[in-house]
């Protein structure tokens, strides 16, 4: 594929003093360790006008478990943080099991992140510790989740 392809989320990108401006400071140290912690994949962030920040990581390799090899992964750092969890966490909306076996939960169809239609994955971490369940380190628990979840059993 030689196609060269725009992500739908640079259009949404705000630049560095947009994000410093509107973005509450600990929202913001956790973005620039999401983009420390994915250095390498393009992540997209915008002001989601409470003092949080929408962010994106695309081109995450989803394992052999999909039908898809890569997806973006998208959530939101509100305003609360880091006294709040990062959740939930959206994927592409075609997202598929390769054996062809039907998503189920946590995986939960017919969301949007921002306009966007998208899959929801429910991770929520009720027993979260401030300070040491970081959103970036969420985001890479949400990956591993995906790229190993359970075993569908047949009914």
């Amino acid at each position: 594929m030689n196609t060269i392809t725009t992500s739908p989320w640079a259009t949404r990108a705000a630049i560095p003093q947009a994000l410093a401006d509107s973005v509450n400071p600990a929202a913001l140290a956790a973005l620039h360790e999401v983009e420390t912690t994915f250095e390498g994949h393009p992540v997209y962030a915008w002001p989601d006008g409470a003092g949080g920040v929408h962010v994106v990581i695309e081109d995450v390799l989803l394992g052999p478990v999909w039908a898809q090899e890569r997806s973006w992964l998208a959530f939101t750092i509100n305003y609360l943080y880091p006294d709040a969890d990062t959740y939930p966490h959206y994927v592409r909306v075609d997202l598929a099991r390769a054996d062809g076996t039907a998503l189920v939960v946590p995986f939960h169809p017919g969301h949007v992140f921002q306009d966007m239609p998208a899959i929801m994955v429910s991770r929520s971490s009720p027993q979260r510790i401030t300070g040491l369940a970081t959103a970036a380190r969420k985001a890479l628990s949400v990956i591993t989740f995906i790229q190993n979840p359970p075993a569908v059993v047949a009914s």
